[in-house]
């Protein structure tokens, strides 16, 4: 989700945002790159 759209959600600045869920975006990342990863390998079966 877009940084931007989740501070003004959650009524910070974006700034703030980094600050303070910087640990949970982190894990977040890692995740992400394993589905990415996934689905790219999936796409090499077919």
């Amino acid at each position: 989700m877009d940084p931007a759209e989740v501070a003004a959600r959650a009524g910070h600045s974006i700034a703030v945002l980094y600050r303070f869920y910087a640990k949970i975006l982190k894990g977040g990342q890692q995740h992400s790159n394993e589905l990415i990863s996934r689905a790219l390998d999936k796409g090499d079966e077919s």
